[in-house]
């Protein structure tokens, strides 16, 4: 009959593990009793907090800004004229600068055309809307008095770089004494423009201000004057940009092998000669 009972040290056993059942299962909710409920709600914000910081973002916009400092016009200007870095000047960034130009290409007719730029602010609209001018739109007025300025609208100024003189070049905007020296220096030594993009070889013309200067420039490639390969010597040869004194020296020896040049290919005989060279070179020779 023993058999088929549970002996008394199986009953202790298993009555321990009961109990140390109960205890595992009621001492955390006894121990949440006993601790202050202020000190579990203060971990409940630290949890909440850590979770925002992680994976909430913080908006700016709460955050008090300094100020944006915005600057006046010099002088007066015509908004549709403005480039990029004209915009900069008055304290705009770069996106906004090419926003207002982009918009601008559309014609700006008034400063109402002008307030309507949404990445315009408010407080750099009211610092230039009395420098603004608007030329196209300009009438003369019979009633307008004999002192007052009048703007008129004039004819885009356009110079052809091969034959402009120095001051021809000091009328368009961004091109003054230095530059305009520098740009004819350059027209003789080459021979004359082949196109204006040549411009950028000039020491300190940059991007930037090649981009001022394009639209008021253009090249008539018929002027230029070519270099007779048959006739010319090495030391007039090695003048040009585009050469240096040995590879003027080797077309000049090739010449004297040959008797003369048949083509102005020929000159690529030379190992000196690569195709880059003869690409640059190549319109400005003659047999």
């Amino acid at each position: 009959m023993s058999d088929y009972f549970i002996s008394k040290q199986n009953r202790v056993g298993v009555f321990y593990l009961l109990i140390l059942s109960l205890i595992i299962i009621y001492t955390p909710r006894v121990l949440l009793s006993i601790l202050p409920r202020e000190q579990i709600i203060v971990d409940e914000k630290k949890v909440q907090f850590l979770q925002k910081k992680h994976f909430t973002p913080v908006y700016r916009k709460n955050i008090p800004n300094k100020k944006k400092q915005y600057a006046i016009p010099v002088s007066k200007f015509n908004p549709n004229a403005y480039l990029v870095s004209d915009w900069k000047k008055l304290g705009l960034s770069r996106k906004q600068s090419i926003s207002i130009v982009n918009f601008s290409k559309r014609g700006l007719r008034s400063n109402e055309d002008l307030k309507k730029i949404y990445v315009l602010p408010n407080e750099l609209y009211e610092l230039i809307k009395d420098s603004t001018i608007y030329p196209s739109l300009v009438k003369r007025n019979p009633t307008t008095k004999i002192d007052e300025k009048i703007y008129i609208e004039t004819k885009p100024i356009l110079i052809e770089l091969n034959t402009a003189t120095k001051e021809d070049l000091q009328n368009v905007k961004g091109i003054g004494s230095y530059f305009a020296k520098k740009i004819i220096e350059y027209k003789n030594n080459l021979g004359g423009y082949l196109f204006k993009e040549q411009l950028l070889e000039l020491w300190k013309m940059d991007a930037e201000k090649f981009l001022r200067i394009e639209s008021s420039i253009f090249v008539d490639s018929t002027k230029i004057k070519k270099i007779s390969l048959n006739n010319i010597s090495v030391d007039s040869l090695k003048k040009h940009p585009y050469l240096n004194w040995n590879q003027s020296n080797s077309i000049i020896k090739i010449r004297n092998q040959k008797g003369s040049y048949k083509n102005i290919h020929d000159i690529k005989e030379s190992v000196l000669i690569t195709n880059e060279c003869f690409e640059k070179i190549k319109a400005y020779l003659s047999l």
